[in-house]
C-alpha cells in the first residue's frame, strides 16, 4: 500500500519534484483480505501463546483438562479444549487450548503431551 501511494506520488511530480508519501493507512485498510494469511497470522500467534502456555502447565502444582463437545449442523463434532491449573502464585487460571474436529463418535481418549 506505501509502495503505490509513494509511485503515485512520483508519477504526478515527477522523480525530482516528488517528497515521501507518509503512510498513514485507514483502519479499514489495514484488516485482513486473505482468509490463508489471516490464518497463518493467528496460528504464528498460537504457536507462542502455546509455548508460555506449556512452560506454564509444567510448573503447575497441578492442572485438569476440560474437554467439552457439541456437533454443528452439518454433523461434524467438534471438541473444545480448556485447562485450569494452579499458578506457583496459588492463582487459578484457565486457558483455552483449542479446539478439534473428529468424525469419530461416542467417548474418545485424548492424550496430551506436556
Amino acid at each position: 500500500m506505501h509502495a503505490d501511494a509513494q509511485i503515485a506520488s512520483y508519477k504526478e511530480y515527477g522523480l525530482d519534484y516528488s517528497t515521501f508519501v507518509c503512510f498513514e493507512p485507514s483502519a479499514s485498510a489495514l484488516h485482513y483480505k486473505n482468509p490463508l494469511t489471516y490464518r497463518e497470522m493467528l496460528d504464528t500467534v498460537a504457536e507462542i501463546i502455546m509455548e508460555s502456555v506449556t512452560k506454564e502447565l509444567k510448573h503447575a502444582e497441578c492442572f485438569s483438562i476440560q474437554v467439552d463437545g457439541s456437533v454443528d449442523k452439518y454433523s461434524i463434532g467438534n471438541k473444545f479444549i480448556i485447562a485450569r491449573y494452579l499458578e506457583n502464585s496459588k492463582a487459578m487460571k484457565n486457558v483455552f487450548l483449542g479446539e478439534s474436529h473428529s468424525s469419530k463418535r461416542g467417548a474418545e481418549v485424548y492424550l496430551i503431551r506436556l
